[in-house]
């Protein structure tokens, strides 16, 4: 494990060890997190190159499930709210528009937000600057 610290944000780069095939997560913690993800890039770039996979936490609710370089596809999966909270909708997609906008300063260009709960995904990308509907929620 490699633990990198920026400020009061903590970079944790390590092999998982549910993994049979070397796929490689990089945490980060506490406050400026995108800031010391940034900072950090080159050498976490250095350490996961040979990876098949990595899986960037950048806190408790979201992660980033980038693929191999060869493939340069980049998924960003937000993790379903907790059961208690009610989620709309119109709710989610506006929560979604934020996370958008804020991707293209950690680098990632393509995205898949997926909300199981909802039963809703949309499609992201930096090119056309919009989310897509990818699947509608079922008729009630």
């Amino acid at each position: 494990m490699k633990v990198l610290r920026y400020q009061s944000a903590t970079v944790h780069i390590t092999t998982l060890k549910s993994s049979r095939h070397g796929v490689m997560e990089v945490s980060v913690w506490g406050p400026l997190l995108q800031d010391a993800f940034n900072h950090f890039r080159p050498e976490v770039l250095e350490a996961t190159k040979d990876a098949p996979a990595v899986v960037v936490r950048l806190d408790t609710a979201l992660d980033v499930m980038i693929e191999p370089p060869q493939v340069s596809e980049q998924i960003y999966r937000l993790v379903d709210p907790p059961p208690q909270a009610v989620v709309t909708h119109e709710k989610q997609y506006e929560l979604w528009a934020v996370h958008a906008r804020n991707l293209a300063h950690i680098g990632i260009s393509r995205a898949v937000f997926i909300s199981s709960q909802l039963e809703l995904a949309y499609r992201w990308s930096e090119s056309q600057a919009m989310l897509t509907l990818a699947r509608r929620p079922p008729a009630r």
